[in-house]
C-alpha cells in the first residue's frame, strides 16, 4: 500500500534545497517504486554464494531521495535463516530512477539441514524480505520489496575405491596398499575435510583410517594407505582369499567437512 507522507515545506527546503527560496504549503511524499531488474550468482565456493541483486529505484517526487541501506532476511519457503544489511550510497534524482545493487552473502552453513540438501539437489530455492531505508533529517522511511532465487549448491567430495595390491605377505599376516580417490565436481578447490571410516574386511572390520582430503577446482586425488591384516584376526577363508588377490574390502565411516558430517560407504 502507498504511503503518503507529508512534510512542512520550511523544513523541506532548509533539508534538500539548502536553505533557497522558501515555499509555502504541504509537500505529499510518496513512496518509491522497487523493481527488480536481475538476480545473479556473483561468487560461489563451499563456504557461501554472493548473490546480487540489481534494483531500480523510481522516484515520484519533485524531489531527490537518498537511500542509506538495504536490509532484510533471507528465507527457505517461510523460514528465515540468515539476516543481512548491506550499505547503500545512491540518491534517487527528482522524479527519475536509480540503480541499486545489492550483495548478499549467504552462508551455507545457515541453512537448516544443509547436509541433506547437498545430497539431495543441486539447487534450492531462496526468497529475499527486505527494505530499503530512506533517510534525511526530515524523512526516515522503509520501503519492502522482495524477490527470488534458485541457489546454485556446492557439491560434496565423491570417495570411492581405486584399487588394491598386496603389498607383503606371510603366515601370520598381509600388508594391503589400499587406494581411495576422492572427486571434486565444484569449479573451486576443496580443503579442509577430512575422512574417518572403518575397513570392511569381507564385511569384518579390520581397522579404521584417517585422511585429510584436498582436491583442487573440478578435478580429483589419490590418497593411497597401508593396511595390515593379521591372519589369525579375519580367519582362514579370508586370509587365503587374501593370497589369491581376490577379497572383498569395503569402507563404512564419515566424511566431515566445513558444513557438517556426511555419511561415507562403499
Amino acid at each position: 500500500m502507498r504511503i503518503f507522507r507529508f512534510l512542512l515545506a520550511a523544513v523541506f527546503a532548509a533539508a534538500f534545497f539548502g536553505g533557497c527560496s522558501l515555499i509555502t504549503g504541504i509537500i505529499e511524499f510518496k513512496d518509491p517504486v522497487i523493481k527488480t531488474e536481475k538476480v545473479e550468482l556473483l561468487s560461489f565456493d563451499f563456504e557461501k554464494a554472493t548473490v546480487r541483486a540489481r534494483l531500480r529505484i523510481e522516484n515520484p517526487n519533485a524531489f531527490p531521495v537518498p537511500v542509506l541501506k538495504a536490509f532484510g532476511s533471507v528465507l527457505i519457503g517461510d523460514r528465515t535463516f540468515f539476516t543481512f544489511e548491506t550499505p547503500a550510497s545512491v540518491t534517487v534524482p527528482a522524479a527519475g530512477s536509480a540503480e541499486l545493487i545489492v550483495d548478499t552473502g549467504v552462508p551455507f552453513a545457515d541453512i537448516p539441514d544443509i547436509i541433506r540438501i547437498l545430497t539431495e539437489n543441486e539447487t534450492v530455492k531462496i526468497g529475499f524480505s527486505a527494505n530499503i531505508n530512506c533517510k534525511t533529517e526530515v524523512i526516515n522511511v522503509n520501503i519492502p520489496f522482495s524477490y527470488q532465487c534458485d541457489l546454485r549448491l556446492p557439491r560434496l567430495p565423491k570417495i570411492s575405491l581405486k584399487g588394491t595390491k598386496v603389498e607383503r605377505i606371510s603366515l601370520t599376516g598381509a600388508t594391503v596398499i589400499v587406494t581411495l580417490q576422492a572427486e571434486n565436481p565444484n569449479m573451486f578447490p576443496v580443503q579442509g575435510f577430512d575422512l574417518s571410516a572403518d575397513v570392511l574386511l569381507s564385511g569384518t572390520k579390520i581397522t579404521t583410517v584417517s585422511q585429510s582430503i584436498s582436491i583442487p577446482a573440478g578435478s580429483s586425488a589419490s590418497m593411497p594407505f597401508l593396511v595390515n591384516i593379521d591372519a589369525a584376526s579375519v580367519g582362514i577363508a579370508i586370509f587365503k582369499s587374501i593370497k589369491a588377490n581376490s577379497f572383498d574390502l569395503g569402507f563404512s565411516g564419515i566424511l566431515k567437512t566445513p558444513l557438517g558430517e556426511s555419511a561415507v560407504a562403499f
